[in-house]
C-alpha cells in the first residue's frame, strides 16, 4: 500500500507552500461569468450591504437582464452558508457561491422595474453587485451559461483544494515530489488562475472600443520542468503536455474574450461590419479553445496514472489544512510571485484580486472531503463532464466546426548533399500547413540512415545527424564509397496550438557521385547514434 501524507495544521507556511496550482482558479473564474452581453443603454448597477434594491427605466415589452455577483472578505464563507438573495417582477433567484455571478431575464411591463437583493445571515463582511441591463444584445447563449457556470461551482472546489495539497510537498521527504510540485504546480496554478479570470471578464467588461483591430493569442509559455532529482520521465512528460495546454488554453480565451469585448463595442456604436469581423474571430477562437478543453480530461488522467505507476504517494488534506490556506490569502493576499506570475499572462490588479477572492472562499469541509485529494483529484468525474460539456457548447456557438490536425505533405530545405566533405548540413521541414492557418511547431522525433554509421570509406564520423526533439535537423554530407548512395530519413511530429498532431518524414540523399542518384537500402541505422565502441 502506497503511504498517505498529511500536513500537520501550521507546521508548513501557506506563503511558503504557495507554489500550487493557482492555475485552477484561474480556470475557474474564467468560467465563473460564461456568457456575454453586448450592453444597451439604460444599464445600472449598485453595491448593497445587508439589502439594497436597483431602479432601471423600461418600456412596457422591454427586455431585463438582472446580473448579481456575491463578494467578501471571510475566508471559508462558502461553507458558512450567507447567500444572496434577488427579486423582481415575476421572479428571482439565490445566489450561493460567493466570487461568481448569476443572472436572470425577464419582460418588462411598465416604465420602470425595481430589483431588490438581501444577504441571509449578513454579519459585515459581504457585499453583492447588483446590475441591470436594458434590451441587451446576448452572444454565448443559455446552454453555455449552464455548462460554464456547472464546471465553475467543481473548478472552485478544485482549485481550493489542488492548492492545499501543493503545500504538502514542501514537508515531504521526497525529493522528486519536491521538485515536480515546485516547478509545475505553480505555473498549473498561474495558468488556471488566468483564465478563470477570463470568464469575469466575459460578463463584466465594457465594451471594447478598439473594435477595428483583432486580437491574436498571446504565446506566453511556461517554462517547462525536466528529470532532475530522479522525478519519473513519464510524469514529467505528462505534466509538460499540461502545462502546454494550459498555457494555450490562456491564450486562445484572451482571444475569445476580447473578440467578444470588441463585438460588444462595435454593436455600440453601430458599426455592424466590425461587429461582424469580431465575431467570426470569437468563433475560431471559441473553436479552438474547445479542442484544447476536449484534451484536459485525458492529460489529466495520464498525469494521475503516471504519479501512481511512479509510486509517488497519496497526498491528503484535513479542514483545517484548507482554512489555514484560504485564510493566508484572505488576511494577507497572493504572495508576490504568484502576483507576478498572473500579470505577465496579462491580468490586471482587479483580476488578481479576483484570484485571489475565489480562492478563499470555498467550503473547507466540501474541499477536503472530495477535491483534497492527489493524484486523485484529477480525474473528478464532474470535472471532466463539465469540461467536455463546455467544448460542446463552444463549439455549437461557433458552429460545430472542430479543428482540424495540420497537413504533413512536407519536403526538406535540402533534398541533397554535395560535395561529400563530412559538414554539417542544417535541414528545415518545410511544407507543412494547417487547414486555420494557425502557427504549427515542428519536433524531429528520430533520424534514420540506410548505412551504418560507421561504414567502410565513410570517414570514421559520429554520429551522422543531430537534432532530434529540436524544431529542425543536422546532418553530416558523407557516404560510404563502396555502397550505393545514403539517404536520411528524418521523422517529424507537426502540432497546432490545440495539440492536433500530423507526423511525417523526409529524405536528404548523398549521392555517390556528383551527378547521381542515392539508393535507399533499408532505415536500418540510429543516424544520431555513436555505434559502440567506436574512438
Amino acid at each position: 500500500m502506497k503511504k498517505q501524507y498529511r500536513i500537520n495544521p501550521g507546521v508548513v507556511s501557506p506563503r511558503k507552500g504557495a507554489r500550487v496550482t493557482i492555475l485552477t482558479a484561474a480556470f475557474t473564474v474564467l468560467f465563473t461569468l460564461p456568457f456575454t452581453y453586448a450592453a444597451a443603454a439604460g444599464s445600472v448597477s449598485t453595491t448593497i450591504g445587508a439589502s439594497g434594491s436597483l431602479t432601471v427605466s423600461t418600456t412596457p415589452g422591454s427586455t431585463v437582464t438582472v446580473q448579481a455577483t456575491l463578494n467578501t472578505s471571510d475566508p471559508n464563507e462558502n461553507g458558512e452558508g450567507e447567500p444572496l438573495n434577488v427579486s423582481f417582477p415575476g421572479g428571482g433567484f439565490t445566489l450561493n457561491g460567493y466570487g461568481s455571478s448569476q443572472s436572470a431575464t425577464f419582460t418588462a411591463t411598465g416604465s420602470s422595474v425595481t430589483i431588490n437583493g438581501s444577504i441571509v445571515g449578513y454579519d459585515g463582511d459581504e457585499d453583492a453587485t447588483l446590475m441591470a441591463f436594458v434590451n441587451l444584445k446576448k452572444y454565448l447563449d443559455d446552454k453555455a451559461k449552464a455548462d460554464a457556470q456547472f464546471l465553475s461551482t467543481n473548478l472552485g472546489l478544485i482549485s481550493a483544494g489542488t492548492e492545499t495539497v501543493g503545500l504538502v510537498c514542501a514537508a515531504l521527504p521526497v525529493p522528486p515530489v519536491q521538485v515536480l510540485c515546485g516547478g509545475s504546480l505553480i505555473p498549473t496554478g498561474i495558468g488556471l488562475g488566468a483564465l478563470a479570470v477570463i470568464a469575469g471578464q466575459i460578463a463584466n467588461d465594457p465594451p471594447d472600443p478598439n473594435f477595428t483591430l483583432i486580437a491574436q493569442p498571446s504565446t506566453y509559455t511556461f517554462p517547462l520542468i525536466t528529470a532532475d532529482a530522479g522525478a519519473d520521465p513519464a510524469v514529467v512528460d505528462t505534466l509538460n503536455a499540461w502545462l502546454i495546454n494550459l498555457a494555450q488554453t490562456v491564450a486562445y480565451g484572451q482571444a475569445l474574450v476580447t473578440s467578444i469585448n470588441r463585438a460588444q463595442g462595435a454593436f455600440e456604436s453601430g458599426d455592424t461590419t466590425w461587429e461582424t469581423n469580431q465575431i467570426q474571430a470569437a468563433h475560431q477562437y471559441a473553436l479552438q479553445l474547445a479542442a484544447l478543453l476536449k484534451r484536459q480530461p485525458p492529460l489529466r488522467a495520464q498525469l494521475a496514472s503516471a504519479w501512481s505507476g511512479a509510486g509517488y504517494p497519496t497526498i491528503t488534506v484535513t479542514p483545517n489544512d484548507v482554512y489555514n490556506f484560504e485564510a493566508d490569502l484572505a488576511y494577507n493576499g497572493l504572495p508576490a510571485a504568484m502576483k507576478a506570475s498572473l500579470a505577465q499572462l496579462g491580468l490586471d490588479a482587479s483580476a488578481i484580486e479576483q484570484v485571489r477572492q475565489l480562492l478563499f472562499v470555498q467550503d473547507i469541509n466540501v474541499v477536503a472531503s472530495g477535491y483534497g485529494g492527489f493524484p486523485a483529484i484529477l480525474t473528478n468525474p464532474d470535472m471532466d463532464a463539465g469540461t467536455l460539456h463546455l467544448a460542446q457548447a463552444l463549439e455549437d456557438f461557433a458552429g460545430g466546426v472542430a479543428n482540424q490536425p495540420p497537413v504533413c505533405k512536407a519536403r526538406p530545405s535540402v533534398a541533397s548533399l554535395w560535395p561529400v566533405n563530412h559538414a554539417w548540413t542544417p535541414i528545415a521541414i518545410l511544407g507543412v500547413t494547417d487547414p486555420e492557418h494557425q502557427p504549427v511547431g515542428i519536433v524531429i522525433d528520430k533520424i534514420t540512415q540506410d548505412e551504418d554509421v560507421d561504414a567502410p570509406g565513410t570517414g570514421h564520423t559520429a554520429p551522422d545527424a543531430t537534432g532530434v526533439g529540436s524544431a529542425s535537423a543536422s546532418v553530416r554530407a558523407e557516404r560510404s564509397g563502396t555502397g550505393d548512395g545514403r539517404v536520411y530519413a528524418i521523422h517529424f511530429t507537426a502540432s497546432d496550438p490545440q495539440g492536433e498532431t500530423c507526423s511525417g518524414t523526409v529524405n536528404v540523399a548523398v549521392p555517390h557521385d556528383q551527378n547521381g542518384t542515392a539508393v535507399d537500402s533499408g532505415q536500418f541505422y540510429d543516424a544520431a547514434a555513436i555505434p559502440p565502441g567506436f574512438h
